[in-house]
């Protein structure tokens, strides 16, 4: 699985992107999976804090999966992936209980989106965060 969430004894809940490979990239499968895991934690009584990282050394979330979604979406999809993704951070933001965010490498475009989502962000000295810029006209 490109994203797995689990519960320790201590209600602390783990959330971590798996796509190394990827620098941890959010594809369509990926976000929908996010998105699902956190609708779970808001209705999961028990759980006590959140810590959200990504898998391997090189990234935390590098944003979204250009590749993927260039190869796949159309305007439509596009459209409704934003809302989806846009949708889960607002719900991020409204668990009731710390959510943390160990940014352990890159944490780029929607990567960072989600590190601002959360309560707490715990950086890495190596991690580097920031957002692409585009100049129109």
């Amino acid at each position: 699985p490109t994203l797995a969430c689990q519960v320790n004894d201590a209600d602390i809940a783990l959330l971590t992107i798996r796509r190394p490979e990827r620098r941890n990239a959010l594809d369509l499968a990926t976000m929908a999976a996010f998105s699902e895991a956190i609708a779970r934690l808001l209705e999961d009584t028990a759980v006590r804090a959140l810590v959200i990282t990504g898998a391997g050394t090189s990234a935390f979330c590098s944003g979204g999966d250009l590749r993927d979604l260039s190869a796949r979406l159309t305007a439509e999809e596009g459209a409704a992936m934003t809302a989806q993704m846009g949708d889960a951070l607002v719900a991020l933001e409204a668990l009731p209980f710390p959510v943390i965010a160990a940014i352990n490498g890159y944490a780029l475009g929607g990567g960072s989106e989600l590190a601002l989502a959360c309560d707490l962000r715990i950086i890495d000295q190596a991690a580097e965060l920031g957002f692409a810029i585009c100049a129109v006209g």
